[in-house]
């Protein structure tokens, strides 16, 4: 049997749009659109004329030459052939994109090499000056090799194959002046290093794998003068002096420690004190941002003797506090040795 219309061929899509007319519609548009010359349109079942009984000359609409009565069925049929769609032929794509196999990378000369940069947008060979040498002692390194292409960013690179004992391999990454990444590998010394330039290292790696962070924020304060409290609830005396206090976020003067940072502390508390009888209980309480979050209850076993300390591991957001606050039915005291001396401490685990 003959097909009735065009003909979708091989390569064509067929898509359908049905509508229901409005009293006297004359226009309709097909969801996807058409090409032209590649419609069909069909009145309740009955196909029509193209060029007689409808318009389809836009790609967008069609235009029946008399208006549909209200309820009719008004089918178009769009063919979308794949020959008239947008496509490069083989010619125009092998001029407009690039080789693959006629792509020469740079080689090193002499006593430099190349390194690729790109900026999101665009892509760029820098160069690199091998003349000049990179040396290392102890754990600081000096030299640098020039690079060429990408401006305050510097990258070392040196091998010293002549010599097994010492360092022979050196990598460093550095924005300016500020933060950096070191790798020094070698038969005596593996070491990774991050940092900033005249601060330090802030994390580092040693080639027992023993990694310490010398910034990570810590504190632990003790009294530098014998002081006292009283029966009854209330925040112990504050801590005015510390052994160490890496970033000062304990306050000597409020006893309050500030988080810097979101992440998990510990903090303890304790030490010897006394009291006038036997048998004192003592309760330690961390609270953060003044409400009580964890209780610990310690017991004097002499007059005088040492509370056994009691340790808090919790989560803390950027800018909690922490205080102490204690609770004893009598005076008790508080020793300020530099041995003996009621103590506070904490620290950022991770």
């Amino acid at each position: 049997m003959a097909y009735i219309g065009n003909s979708p061929g091989v390569a064509s899509q067929r898509i359908v749009t049905t509508f229901t007319a409005t009293a006297s519609q004359t226009t309709f548009t097909p969801s996807s659109g058409y090409t032209v010359g590649y419609l069909d349109v069909y009145h309740n079942g009955v196909k029509l004329i193209n060029g007689d009984d409808y318009t389809a000359s836009n790609g967008t609409t069609f235009v029946l030459a008399s208006g549909a009565a209200s309820g009719d069925v008004i089918e178009a049929v769009a063919y979308l052939p794949r020959g008239l769609s947008d496509g490069y032929t083989r010619a125009e794509a092998d001029a407009r994109y690039m080789d693959i196999n006629a792509v020469t990378l740079p080689t090193q000369t002499g006593n430099s090499g190349k390194y690729l940069t790109t900026d999101g947008s665009d892509a760029s060979w820098g160069t690199i000056d091998l003349s000049t040498k990179v040396s290392k002692t102890g754990d600081t390194m000096t030299g640098d090799l020039n690079v060429t292409g990408t401006s305050g960013i510097r990258k070392a690179l040196i091998q010293n194959t002549g010599s097994t004992s010492g360092d022979y391999a050196i990598l460093q990454l550095q924005q300016g002046a500020g933060s950096y990444w070191q790798a020094f590998v070698g038969a005596n010394n593996n070491v990774l290093n991050f940092g900033v330039s005249g601060v330090g290292d802030f994390l580092k790696i040693d080639s027992s794998g023993r990694v310490t962070m010398p910034y990570q924020p810590a504190f632990d304060a003790h009294y530098t003068s014998a002081t006292s409290g009283g029966a009854g609830w209330a925040k112990m005396p504050v801590w005015t002096g510390t052994s160490f206090n890496i970033g000062g976020h304990y306050s000597t003067s409020t006893g309050r420690f500030t988080a810097p940072v979101d992440g998990r502390y510990f903090f303890y508390a304790g030490g010897w004190c006394v009291t006038a009888g036997d048998g004192t209980r003592i309760a330690l309480e961390l609270r953060v941002n003044g409400a009580a979050r964890i209780l610990g209850g310690i017991q004097l076993s002499d007059g005088d003797s040492p509370a056994p300390i009691a340790g808090y591991h919790i989560q803390l957001n950027a800018g909690d506090y922490t205080e102490i606050f204690r609770y004893h039915p009598i005076t008790v005291s508080y020793y300020s040795n530099t041995v003996y001396s009621f103590r506070h401490g904490g620290y950022l685990i991770g």
